[in-house]
């Protein structure tokens, strides 16, 4: 069963307590691994997120059952003065785009398909570090005629 790993942090880098992902699939799913099968119900998967900001999850992976499926990716927090059903919990925020965990596992980051940002660029002589999302700009200061090109994937 694949892992997923990542960290949650605010916009300063600071933890945020009681604070807690929650993975909804998109449906129920029918996943035959060799000669098991199983029906798997749609219930949301609660990942609690540790004191230092990550956490660690295994999930089923997406992509071998039927039919397609994906999780949402939501966001909650704590608050002290609910109860009820949710344990207080309450979502802040969910994740645009769909989550598809590969056997491999991974970070949530690498792995949830989000929109493309269109103000993403890179200016100067060396291509952008690492690997760029596709379609970031790239103004080549070192070329003769300042050219302009679109990464690509």
């Amino acid at each position: 069963m694949p892992t997923l790993t990542g960290t949650v942090l605010d916009f300063t880098t600071t933890v945020l307590p009681g604070m807690r992902l929650v993975l909804k699939p998109s449906g129920p799913v029918v996943f035959n691994p060799g000669l098991v099968g199983y029906i798997l119900d749609p219930k949301p998967i609660y990942i609690p997120i540790n004191p230092d900001g990550t956490f660690s999850q295994f999930v089923f992976e997406n992509g071998t059952g039927m039919p397609d499926n994906w999780y949402e990716v939501s966001l909650e927090r704590r608050d002290p003065l609910m109860f009820g059903a949710n344990n207080g919990y309450k979502v802040i925020t969910t994740l645009p785009g769909k989550l598809r965990v590969p056997a491999a596992g991974g970070k949530l980051a690498d792995l949830i398909a989000v929109p493309w940002n269109p103000v993403l660029a890179w200016y100067g002589p060396e291509a952008p570090p690492g690997t760029p999302v596709a379609n970031t700009l790239w103004l080549d200061t070192d070329s003769t005629n300042s050219d302009l090109l679109i990464w690509s994937n």
